[in-house]
């Protein structure tokens, strides 16, 4: 499966191999998949900061070896912290996009290691799915035909009404101390 002029000497066998497998052919050969198994074979002994960079210059199959590398532990958090099959996977292919945009687009930073960074990326994309979520509970003045948020009937009291109800009450109280007994028994039971 490999051509002849690359299988000439057994000695350069392994470095015409390495040679042949990072060349780039457009044409579909009989030998073309034996290629493609050979580069995925290669590509699994590379780091996750040297496939980024093969990616970024359209090696998608060091796209498809990170991908592998990283999906189930990606999935994993996401799927715990929501819960919920169907939106995990939209999470996680939100955050596969926002990786592959980020590395086409030049803006990866070798600083720190693939694996943190993508899980980062996770984790930021489950946080802003649960303030959309949370944001999308809110209630509109609109949808009522008065005013809800600011009818006092609807909201908690503030200290000083707190104090000014709490004063009212031991008036209310002394006030009902003076009066006959009779009275004051008759207005417990009515209030």
């Amino acid at each position: 499966f490999i051509p002849k002029q690359f299988n000439d000497n057994k000695k350069t066998k392994f470095a015409s191999l390495k040679i042949y497998i990072n060349l780039k052919t457009k044409c579909l050969s009989k030998h073309s998949y034996f290629t493609k198994k050979l580069e995925v074979m290669e590509l699994k002994n590379r780091t996750d900061e040297e496939l980024v960079r093969l990616y970024a210059q359209d090696n998608n199959c060091a796209f498809d070896e990170l991908l592998n590398r990283h999906k189930n532990r990606v999935f994993a958090y996401i799927y715990s912290a929501t819960k919920d099959e169907d939106m995990a996977n939209d999470l996680f292919q939100e955050t596969f996009i926002k990786v592959i945009t980020t590395i086409k687009d030049g803006k990866y930073s070798e600083k720190g290691k693939f694996t943190q960074w993508i899980n980062r990326i996770a984790h930021n994309v489950v946080v802003d799915s649960f303030r959309k979520e949370k944001s999308d509970k809110t209630i509109s003045n609109e949808e009522f035909g008065f005013d809800l948020l600011n009818n006092p009937k609807y909201c908690d009291d503030g200290l000083e009404e707190y104090w000014l109800k709490e004063n009212v009450l031991n008036n209310l109280v002394k006030l009902l101390d003076e009066l006959p007994e009779t009275q004051q028994n008759i207005l417990r039971l009515r209030f």
